[in-house]
């Protein structure tokens, strides 16, 4: 948002967080950071997107990273979106998704994946504690999942792309995410489950057809 709110073209934004401390305590700290002395053009706010408490039709443009997978009703969450913005307002978002062909099973295997000793620790659990990815509010979406769901709530999607960083990490998971799922499943298990086969695609026009850096379309036509 802080980043966002640089641009001379934007007065003000909300930015709705529903962890308190993160909206007492973090949010003001970054937009001092990145804003300076126009730091109040960010207006931290402590809530749901479940529940925007503002007047229809009354925001320019929504911007969302990585917190819509977490909603437990997409189609209420995009509904309440599509309700505060204006005509000819745009929502942008940067999530990840799966494929259609992942089955239920590889889906309900990703979110009863426990964390470890290590992460629940380092984000303020009992180091005993067993927490599932779902019980941590994680959900794994489906491409046609998602359209449907901004379909629905009334968009109209206008693009779909796909960012990947070019690391050796990320091929390597693209490899592994290659490989059939009954073979998978007792090779790799991870926190950080998300569809990492396009990562090979991206490599292939990196290095052989010379297609721009950082984008990858999805096997789906993009429009």
């Amino acid at each position: 948002s802080s980043v966002i709110a640089k641009r001379n073209s934007v007065s003000y934004m909300y930015s709705v967080e529903i962890i308190k401390n993160m909206v007492d305590l973090i949010i003001p700290k970054v937009s001092k950071k990145v804003l300076k002395n126009k730091f109040n053009k960010i207006k931290p706010v402590f809530g749901s997107f479940n529940n925007l408490c503002l007047e229809n039709s009354s925001i320019d443009f929504i911007v969302e990273i990585g917190s819509l997978h977490h909603s437990p009703d997409l189609s209420l969450t995009l509904s309440n979106a599509y309700r505060v913005l204006k005509k000819g307002g745009t929502i942008t978002c940067f999530d990840r998704a799966h494929k259609d062909s992942v089955t239920d099973k590889e889906i309900n295997d990703m979110l009863s994946i426990e964390y470890s000793q290590d992460f629940l620790t380092s984000n303020g659990y009992p180091a005993n504690k067993k927490l599932t990815r779902l019980e941590n509010g994680e959900h794994e979406i489906r491409l046609s999942e998602w359209k449907d769901s901004f379909v629905n709530a009334g968009f109209h999607i206008e693009k779909i792309s796909f960012f990947i960083k070019p690391t050796k990490k990320n091929l390597i998971k693209g490899f592994l995410f290659s490989l059939p799922y009954w073979l998978r499943k007792h090779v790799y298990r991870s926190v950080n489950m998300g569809n990492h086969e396009k990562i090979f695609s991206y490599y292939f026009q990196k290095f052989i057809c010379k297609k721009p850096k950082n984008l990858v379309l999805s096997p789906i036509t993009c429009t």
